[in-house]
């Protein structure tokens, strides 16, 4: 029904405003110079700078890259962009990563979490989830219509924007109304009645003083395959035939079929559709003057998506649950900026009642920014606030972070050379420390078409309730088992060093080069704690423990702009990385979850002034993901996933196009993570108005 009144709802905004006319520039029709000249990024800042003179490993992407390369949502989105590793793990569910990483925190009962070392912001507005950590991307209330354009810094940031910085920083800038009068946006992929995706957005700038945009997104995904994994058998099989008696409500009854089905039911409510999601967003703006601003955001979204992250020790695939809203409060006031936000609401992950929470996060941040000739200097506080509730911390728990950060950036030699360094030192309650990460970076102008940049970084993640605070017991015949989390962890941090260049070799050639070495320490995991006896059985503890392990990465990441003509542009991007493990001293297998070596290419072309073809590639190496026992492997061989699009206008206003998705991965395709999903070929038909107003 909500899905329904959604979908009117779209159509109606379409209707509404169809007949507007199209004034929005075409960044693609810019040649590489006229590109150069305007890529700005703020990322780094907060103030606009170009991305040619950025002191760190940056990158942007702008919607019309987006829309022309046929992305259906932001995380594959994130495939265009150098550095990045995405991998569906069902049909539209995906997980993230910025150059890795993603072997740091496996253990029994998050044997697969998300990304806890990438920081997710929009609008600057952290998403990051305290439950386990990491983003859960198929709860963001925004869609890709939303999407001005999304910056990204590869390396740790801890300094800049707070904990969880680890690896890199992601923040999805909103729309922002430039030209007066009614803007509109509106995109419909369909595949069947049940794989669509569609968004669309109305707003209107009253004389540049007023800006509002009210936006709506649904999508929905179903599975290619149907089986899910068995860790009892080590192999796939129909989801009802998985064997565990977990499954089993009731041990004295283990031939009770209907109870089991009973307990499948409430796992997995619609083991068919592996996403569907929907989301309502409100953007408003008032212009103070005098470089001072008001803006007031929110929205909703409710989504279920099948995904690998808590163990429930009969097969990888769970569900997960989402309904949540947020306000998002932003002052400017010349010098002066300020953000409010809050995020409340309900999830449940696992498929299970005792792991469903209510949610409250609240944060606050306030800095001012002092400007001298050549040096600007910022200072800032920020108070944040996690309240969970749920059976599997034993009730209510809280998190609670306050923080004071300096920013300077200081340029001389003709602006040839410029220095950034920045501190900040967080306070937790638990566990009861400061941690002080740090950043100093410069980048350095070998003439004006060369650029080297480099970067020493501290970065710490931030403690989330199932290390600290878990509560959560299974019993059996035989035992009581309990998994128990610990407040006095000390928070996984890295160390790393950044070098880079970047260089336009020709009017119609640009390439960039960047190495980096990591270690990382302060990992943590759930162990074994204690076993004693307790109503004739054994009473089993797990706790969440620091361990002797540490991982060292290197790697570097190559990009190329090429663009022969205006009407052709190719972008060739590589990643090779190296993790490696120590145990107490030991190394460990070299076989890891991140591939050795991950990229991409985009290719667009304009072969007639009306039709646009876009072709875009991905590409995983080998990987190997461990077993939840810790002793076996489920190896991955590579996996390249191509796509093209080809839009034609059928007026001014209305775009008609056909959509491949992985269109070398067949009617099943192959897997692109451990113990998930064939992700196979799908393709989309639609329509889509590029935007008026904007």
């Amino acid at each position: 029904m909500r899905l329904t009144r959604l979908l009117t709802l779209i159509l109606l905004i379409y209707s509404f405003t169809a007949d507007n006319g199209f004034s929005q520039e075409e960044y693609d029709e810019l040649s590489l110079d006229e590109l150069l000249n305007v890529e700005i990024i703020e990322l780094v800042t907060k103030k606009p700078e170009p991305l040619f003179e950025s002191s760190l490993d940056v990158s942007v992407l702008h919607y019309e890259q987006i829309s022309r390369a046929g992305a259906t949502s932001i995380p594959e989105a994130l495939r265009l962009i150098p550095g990045m590793v995405v991998r569906e793990q069902s049909p539209g569910v995906y997980d993230v990563h910025i150059q890795g990483l993603d072997n740091v925190s496996i253990n029994k009962l998050l044997p697969f979490p998300s990304s806890t070392t990438l920081l997710v912001m929009i609008d600057y507005r952290v998403v990051y989830n305290y439950f386990s950590g990491g983003t859960f991307w198929e709860s963001l209330p925004i869609g890709l219509h939303d999407i001005e354009r999304i910056e990204v810094i590869r390396g740790p940031s801890s300094a800049l924007y707070g904990p969880n910085a680890v690896s890199g920083v992601i923040n999805l800038v909103t729309r922002d109304l430039r030209d007066k009068g009614v803007y509109q946006r509106s995109s419909f992929n369909v595949h069947d009645r049940e794989n669509f995706v569609a968004n669309a957005a109305v707003g209107y700038n009253s004389n540049n003083k007023f800006t509002t945009i009210l936006s709506v997104n649904a999508s929905q995904r179903t599975r290619f395959s149907k089986d899910n994994y068995d860790w009892s058998t080590k192999n796939y099989k129909d989801l009802r035939l998985v064997n565990t008696t977990l499954l089993q409500p009731d041990l004295d009854n283990p031939e009770d079929t209907s109870a089991r089905l009973d307990r499948l039911s409430e796992r997995y409510p619609d083991p068919e559709t592996s996403i569907k999601n929907y989301g309502a967003n409100l953007f408003s703006t008032y212009d103070l003057g005098n470089n001072s601003s008001l803006e007031l955001n929110g929205g909703i979204q409710s989504s279920m998506a099948q995904k690998i992250l808590v163990n429930n020790f009969a097969t990888p695939l769970t569900t997960n649950e989402s309904d949540t809203y947020y306000m998002d409060f932003r002052g400017k006031f010349n010098k002066l900026s300020t953000q409010v936000t809050t995020v409340q609401g309900e999830q449940q992950t696992n498929g299970m009642s005792d792991w469903k929470y209510d949610l409250a996060v609240n944060d606050a941040a306030v800095d001012y920014t002092f400007e001298f000739t050549n040096l600007m200097i910022r200072p800032a506080v920020n108070y944040r606030e996690a309240t969970y509730k749920g059976e599997f911390i034993g009730g209510e728990e809280k998190l609670t972070g306050v923080a004071a950060s300096l920013l300077t950036d200081y340029s001389l030699l003709n602006n040839d050379l410029k220095l950034l360094a920045a501190a900040r030192i967080d306070r937790y309650n638990n566990p009861d420390d400061d941690y002080v990460s740090y950043q100093f970076s410069t980048r350095y102008k070998v003439n004006v078409n060369q650029m080297l940049h480099a970067a020493y970084s501290r970065a710490n993640r931030a403690p989330f309730m199932v290390d600290n605070y878990l509560q959560y017991r299974l019993s059996t015949d035989e035992s009581h088992i309990s998994y128990l989390g610990n407040t006095d962890l000390s928070l996984m941090t890295v160390d790393s060093i950044d070098m880079g260049w970047r260089g336009k070799l020709s009017g119609s050639l640009t390439a960039e080069l960047s190495a980096f070495v990591s270690e990382i320490y302060n990992l943590s995991d759930l162990v074994f704690d204690k076993t004693d006896s307790s109503s004739g059985k054994a009473a089993i503890d797990w706790k969440y423990k620091n361990i002797d392990r540490k991982a060292f990465q290197k790697g570097f990441t190559t990009a190329l702009s090429i663009a022969p003509s205006r009407f052709l542009t190719f972008t060739p991007f590589v990643t090779w990385q190296d993790t490696r493990y120590e145990t107490e001293g030991q190394k460990e297998d070299e076989d890891q979850p991140t591939p050795a070596i991950y990229g991409g290419f985009s290719a667009s072309s304009t072969p007639t002034a009306l039709l646009n073809l876009n072709v875009n590639g991905f590409f995983l190496g080998e990987q190997a993901f461990p077993n939840v026992n810790g002793t076996e492997k489920e190896s991955l061989g590579q996996v390249f996933i191509l796509n093209a699009k080809a839009s034609y206008p059928l007026s001014k206003e209305l775009d008609l196009f056909v959509n491949g998705r992985n269109l070398t991965g067949g009617n099943d395709g192959k897997r692109e993570y451990g113990y998930g999903d064939r992700i196979g070929r799908m393709v989309f038909v639609g329509l889509s108005t590029p935007g008026s107003g904007g």
